[in-house]
């Protein structure tokens, strides 16, 4: 709810006397007989409202209150200076403490000490979760509802232990609010993308046989260590012909490793790295970068997964529609960078980009293959 009040209407009102400024700085302030007060809302037991005092010839103050009218007691929530024929606006500050005339009823589920949770907010929860079929709908929504009420309060506790207005939990916050915003631009390019034909499909699954008809799962023996500041070091390891080599030629170049057994899914490999990865002698180890570390693998064991070509159907149509979102995300990006004005502190800025098609952006592959919601 918004007022707006002309101050000219206001510089006459009474000006607090000494004990009553002493209790304005408390937070406090009786009642008294000339208080001049202009409502913004009310219900049985509380009203809020603003009140103002000043000259003609000096900055207007506002104190914003809740007042309990069966205590007579006014809590002073804000102070605010403000120039003589500048309009004030009762905003936010005051309606949150108006959560007391908010009911349970119509959109609106419930009221966790003033703030709203809505059937809108239930549903969104129930649409994210694994709903056995059959289930009991209104049981469900209970069962939602308390741990969104849950969640709320102790999300309120944070708030009023300050955590906030911590940085690290402001930085998190930017994060995963932009993150949600790239994966919701990227749904909404991917309502532009057409559904694929079988055609389609059968071209995308004979293209990718590592995904489909040959997939495979391996068991890998791996060395990793941290990636060296010159990756073209790495050139050194061409020579080895097994995993024991790779071990000589990192301890000759006095670089720290770890080896440890995995598993690899051929699904989760490039198609071009995986069909040079196949293509190697048994026991000759391969090298892959992945950002700070470096993993040299052998292959000990392999086995294939049992193809389905009705179930490869609907992988491939997701697989088709997260490969065209991330074309239409990296143009975009492309137009934002060419549109943006961007400084760099010396030693911040990104490497010449080389000639070639580049790689997908990490945060445009996070955004395309993460759940739809």
């Amino acid at each position: 709810m918004r007022q707006d009040i002309a101050t000219d209407d206001l510089v006459d009102h009474p000006q607090p006397n000494d004990q009553e400024i002493i209790q304005l700085n408390r937070q406090k302030l009786r009642l008294s007989a000339n208080r001049k007060w202009f409502p913004i809302r009310s219900s049985v037991a509380m009203h809020a409202a603003v009140y103002f005092y000043g000259s003609s010839n000096k900055p207007m103050i506002r104190f914003v209150f809740l007042l309990d009218k069966a205590a007579g007691e006014v809590t002073m929530l804000n102070t605010i200076s403000v120039k003589k024929r500048a309009l004030m606006c009762i905003t936010a500050s005051a309606v949150m403490l108006t959560g007391c005339e908010k009911t349970a009823e119509g959109q609106v589920a419930a009221v966790v000490n003033g703030e709203e949770v809505t059937l809108q907010e239930i549903n969104a929860a129930l649409s994210e979760a694994n709903v056995p079929e059959g289930a009991d709908k209104e049981v469900l929504q209970q069962q939602a509802l308390q741990q969104i009420v849950d969640r709320r309060l102790l999300a309120q506790a944070a708030k009023e232990s300050g955590i906030d207005q911590d940085p690290s939990y402001l930085i998190r916050q930017r994060q995963l609010s932009e993150a949600l915003l790239v994966r919701m631009y990227a749904d909404k390019a991917g309502t532009t993308i057409k559904v694929p034909d079988q055609a389609a499909i059968d071209r995308y699954t004979e293209a990718h046989p590592f995904t489909f008809a040959n997939r495979t799962v391996y068991a890998v023996d791996q060395i990793v260590f941290p990636a060296p500041a010159n990756l073209g070091d790495l050139k050194q390891l061409e020579v080895a012909q097994t995993l024991a080599d790779v071990e000589r030629i990192l301890t000759d170049m006095d670089i720290k490793f770890v080896r440890k057994s995995a598993q690899m899914d051929s699904v989760q490999v490039p198609p071009a790295m995986m069909a040079q990865i196949v293509s190697l002698a048994p026991g000759e180890p391969f090298v892959i970068p992945t950002g700070a570390t470096v993993t040299a693998s052998v292959i000990k064991a392999q086995q294939k997964v049992p193809y389905n070509a009705e179930q490869a159907g609907p992988v491939a149509v997701k697989a088709i529609r997260n490969e065209e979102m991330a074309k239409i995300m990296k143009q975009r990006l492309t137009e934002a960078k060419a549109k943006a004005e961007i400084t760099y502190q010396t030693g911040f800025a990104p490497p010449a980009e080389k000639g070639g098609e580049a790689d997908t952006p990490d945060v445009i592959k996070k955004a395309v293959e993460a759940p739809s919601g």
